[in-house]
C-alpha cells in the first residue's frame, strides 16, 4: 500500500484506509486491528479511544524540548570540558620551567639552578 493512501492517526490507534477507502483501526500498542466499536483492545487490553491527535504538533514539541535539552547538555559539556583544559594546561606550566643547560633536565619554573646537577640556569631560559 502506498504512503499516500493513509489516512489520519487516531487516539483509537493506527487509522489506515484499505483499498476499498474504509478506515481500519489499530490497536496503538500492539497493532492489533480493533472493530469500530471496541473501547478496547481485544489483545492487550489498551483503552482505544475515539478521536484524531494532531502528531505533527506532538512530534514538534518533542523535537524542541529534545533541543533545549540537547544545547544545555553541550553547554555544560563545554564548561566542564574548558575547565578540564585549564586544569591541564595549569599542571603543564608548572612543569614547564627551563631545561638545564648542562645536563638538559626540566626545572621548575623560576629555578636558578638544576635540581639536578646543581649548573646555573641562566636567567629568562
Amino acid at each position: 500500500m502506498s504512503p499516500e493512501r493513509w489516512s489520519s492517526y487516531s487516539l483509537r490507534g493506527i487509522c489506515r484506509e484499505d483499498l476499498t477507502g474504509d478506515s481500519m483501526p489499530f490497536c496503538a500498542k500492539c497493532g492489533t486491528k480493533l472493530m469500530e466499536t471496541a473501547s478496547f483492545c481485544s489483545k492487550c487490553g489498551t483503552a482505544a479511544h475515539g478521536g484524531t491527535a494532531d502528531l505533527g504538533g506532538i512530534i514538534t514539541d518533542a523535537l524542541r524540548t529534545a533541543g533545549r535539552e540537547m544545547e544545555e547538555a553541550f553547554k555544560t559539556a563545554g564548561q566542564e570540558i574548558g575547565k578540564a583544559i585549564g586544569d591541564v594546561s595549569s599542571n603543564l606550566s608548572d612543569r614547564g620551567g627551563p631545561f638545564c643547560p648542562k645536563c638538559g633536565k626540566r626545572n621548575p619554573l623560576g629555578a636558578g639552578f638544576c635540581f639536578s646537577c646543581g649548573g646555573k640556569i641562566p636567567s629568562g631560559a
